[in-house]
């Protein structure tokens, strides 16, 4: 399997202190079937601002210790990067990274948890014409899209794609974030599960158990990690036709409790 976000190098973001840290999130992963994974340190926040050479090396690094160790593990280079007015710019001057290689078009980009900065939609629409594809990470954490989630789909019907977290599939952030996730993967809302483990613990590897969860539910689960796959490559995705959420009495529970809060 292919993890296409993940904090797993040492010492840099909210990740793994140190290696031996590491080194530990590497073996639960194997144990759980990954083998690929791309190292996606928060970026452009207001705590967290990486060198994309500082992320270069610590993935050679870590690859060579694979490498040296025996661990049939890739780890390749990504940021996390929040949302800002700058995106195209920087990505073109090596500032900012896409996933997996300097010149791919894959960008993993994360809004703020309670809102969507009023220069979204024209931030993607110019990475779109720049001939970059934006991914929007864990949008099911987002309170404004939670409570307006005809704003995800007029997104995704712009051409920007989006990742679930695994753990908001299996329920580990609560019930009410596993049904809006559900509700995105029946809409075809989402194009990408993967992890964003930043740990072995609270905040694990979950890839397989969404994947099965998503499999009993729609059948669909290889669409996602064929999707991971092109990522890697570098290669086109399929995207399916996309709809707005089913605003069932569920959903509709939901955002009335958040709206309390």
């Amino acid at each position: 399997m292919i993890d296409i976000h993940s904090h797993i190098l040492p010492g840099i973001d909210d990740g793994p202190g140190n290696i031996e840290k590491t080194l530990l999130m590497i073996e639960q992963a194997l144990e759980k079937g990954i083998h690929h994974i791309i190292a996606t340190p928060h970026h452009q926040t207001r705590k967290y601002t990486q060198e994309a050479i500082e992320i270069v090396e610590a993935v050679n690094q870590l690859n060579l210790l694979m490498s040296e160790t025996g661990r049939d593990m890739t780890i390749y280079t990504g940021q996390e990067i929040r949302m800002h007015g700058e995106l195209v710019q920087n990505l073109k001057k090596y500032i900012d990274l896409p996933l997996v290689c300097p010149s791919g078009p894959y960008v993993l980009i994360e809004l703020p948890t309670d809102n969507i900065p009023l220069f979204t939609e024209k931030v993607f629409y110019h990475m779109l014409t720049e001939g970059y594809q934006p991914i929007i990470a864990h949008p099911e954490r987002n309170m404004e899209l939670i409570r307006n989630p005809e704003k995800l789909y007029q997104f995704v019907n712009q051409g920007v794609m989006t990742q679930l977290t695994a753990s908001s599939i299996t329920g580990s952030f609560g019930r009410k974030i596993q049904a809006f996730s559900k509700a995105i993967v029946d809409a075809n809302l989402t194009h990408f599960i993967a992890s964003d483990a930043h740990n072995t613990t609270v905040r694990n590897f979950q890839l397989q158990e969404a994947y099965e969860t998503i499999q009993s539910r729609t059948g669909t689960s290889k669409y996602f990690q064929q999707n991971a796959l092109s990522v890697i490559q570098g290669t086109p995705i399929f995207l399916k036709p996309p709809r707005p959420v089913d605003e069932s009495n569920v959903m509709t529970r939901f955002r009335s409790v958040l709206k309390r809060v």
